[in-house]
């Protein structure tokens, strides 16, 4: 369940019981009311288990879920594989079945040191210069659109732009974009018992293939491009792994596509609610990059992060053992008062807004400049573009309870037709 019982929640309990806080992240009621769930566990049971999924812990204040994002040591992110085969732990609760994500599920030092070869390729200096090829590529794709006075935020925008950057960022054949990027959205919005998951499932790992035959090829023949400079790094005096190579591509794919649409999709939702905040980006376009910051901040594309208890941690009633998982919960965290006054509330004027929607620590997104520009640049230019367009809400399509990702399967807007440039 994830309504609050009757009786209200155990946060109050005799020594060697747990706080008891009953949350099932993937029921279908929870989409609609994490936010009211989350604000009276952050009151009652900051810290409390849930016996859903197998048992886990969930957090759902600011500063316990800052604390465990920057303790690797004591709250791991690794997934690793059992006698069985099977996977344990790692980013997701309960954990998916399929080779790790890497660095994400990995824990320092290794983990920081893979990291450190993609950071440079993402970083501010670095992603900017791609900022007038995404706005040409936006504008394209906008006068595609502008005669039919219609068009869909996630699936004619939201879905192409960061694909079409992912395949920039890594050397990738560009016409490839949206077929690299249609099974890391279909896997959260398709039903996993349905025959279309199977497809969901085979293009994904059509995906992995193609990283994997162009990373072989790089290795072999490398030149001056992202992968090849990942299949030709040595960490500790040896050549990374091909099958580490392959997993830290296919976060770099994962992470770069989604996550951005359904955020763009959270903010032009919003806009289309707030014409006010709209007009201002009209007539300050300078506002854009705290626009965007601040609606990452009410609406985070992932709602929650998990990790992996590797010592006993006591934080007020509840003693957390090894071995236990803990659900932390970013919707939670970047709705805390305590941090930010007046939560519910967009307002792009706010103080060094610290949300956790990249995360924190040594597993923050290590994208976030890339999906910052592309946020920037797509919701400014549709929004001078197409100024008085309006979302068809009663069309619109949501994920259903994927359990850690918020958002859409399409979302159509209306605009006044305009004759192509």
């Amino acid at each position: 369940m994830s309504r609050v019982p009757e009786g209200g929640w155990t946060a109050a309990v005799r020594p060697g019981e747990r706080p008891v806080c009953p949350v099932d992240h993937h029921s279908p009621d929870y989409p609609t009311t994490a936010r009211d769930l989350h604000d009276e566990l952050r009151a009652a049971c900051p810290v409390g288990w849930s016996e859903a999924h197998g048992g886990f812990w969930v957090m759902s204040d600011y500063e316990s879920i800052k604390d465990a994002l920057v303790e690797p040591s004591r709250f791991s992110s690794a997934k690793t594989q059992e006698l069985d085969g099977s996977w344990s732990g790692g980013s997701t609760i309960p954990t998916t079945q399929r080779a790790p994500m890497l660095p994400l599920e990995m824990d320092p030092p290794l983990g920081v040191r893979y990291r450190s070869l993609i950071v440079p390729w993402l970083s501010r200096t670095a992603v900017e210069p791609l900022r007038p090829v995404v706005t040409a590529y936006v504008d394209r794709l906008l006068d595609q659109m502008a005669p039919a006075g219609r068009f869909d935020v996630v699936t004619d925008v939201g879905a192409p732009v960061p694909a079409m950057v992912v395949t920039k960022l890594l050397g990738l054949d560009e016409s490839l974009a949206e077929r690299i990027a249609w099974p890391f959205h279909a896997f959260e919005s398709v039903a996993k018992n349905s025959p279309e998951f199977r497809r969901v499932l085979a293009e994904m790992g059509w995906v992995r293939d193609l990283l994997e035959d162009t990373a072989r090829e790089r290795r072999a023949s490398p030149g001056d491009d992202a992968i090849s400079r990942l299949v030709t790094a040595e960490v500790e005096g040896a050549p990374v792994p091909m099958g580490d190579c392959i997993g830290i591509l296919m976060t770099l794919v994962g992470g770069g596509v989604d996550t951005t649409t359904n955020a763009l999709a959270h903010a032009l939702d919003y806009l289309d609610r707030d014409r006010a905040l709209r007009q201002r980006i009209l007539d300050e376009p300078r506002v854009v990059p705290r626009v965007v910051d601040e609606l990452l901040r009410a609406f985070p594309p992932v709602w929650q992060l998990s990790r992996r208890v590797t010592e006993q941690t006591v934080i007020g009633d509840a003693v957390l053992e090894p071995g236990e998982r803990v659900m932390l919960s970013v919707l939670a965290a970047n709705h805390d008062p305590g941090v930010f006054p007046d939560p519910t509330t967009v307002n792009i004027d706010r103080p060094p807004n610290r949300h956790l929607t990249f995360g924190w620590g040594v597993h923050r997104c290590a994208g976030l400049h890339v999906a910052r520009l592309e946020l920037e640049v797509m919701i400014e230019r549709i929004v001078r573009r197409f100024p008085d367009h309006r979302i068809v809400r009663e069309e619109a399509r949501r994920y259903a309870a994927s359990g850690n990702v918020d958002g859409y399967i399409s979302m159509p807007a209306v605009f006044t037709a305009q004759a192509s440039r």
